[in-house]
């Protein structure tokens, strides 16, 4: 597994941008860009953003990268939209999934607006 993300070579991100539904795919591409083009770290530099279809290499293995990335980040937003719980109350795989992600996140400090 290559555990850098193929965009900006980075092993660790201090954003990790999650979504569900292909609705939100858009929207998360532009957030990712906005904030790798106005936040910046402690030491001037631009923070660096986890998005898979920026960073995940196609022909790996997806869970184990998504999964890497996610647990070595420092902030993480999740895009839930209408569309996509609808996808996790009906899809065993998505629910166990969405799930798994919650078990992580329980020593993460959550926030939601």
């Amino acid at each position: 597994l290559n555990k850098e993300c193929k965009k900006n070579k980075q092993r660790n991100h201090e954003v990790f941008i999650n979504y569900r539904d292909s609705a939100e795919k858009t929207f998360a591409r532009e957030l990712a860009d906005e904030i790798e083009q106005k936040c910046r770290k402690h030491d001037n530099t631009l923070a660096t953003v986890f998005l898979d279809q920026n960073c995940l290499v196609p022909g790996e293995r997806w869970q184990e990268g998504f999964m890497y990335h996610l647990l070595n980040s420092t902030l993480i937003v999740l895009l839930i939209s209408e569309g996509a719980l609808l996808k996790i109350k009906t899809a065993d795989e998505v629910y166990s999934d969405f799930i798994s992600f919650i078990e992580l996140s329980q020593d993460l400090e959550i926030f939601i607006f």
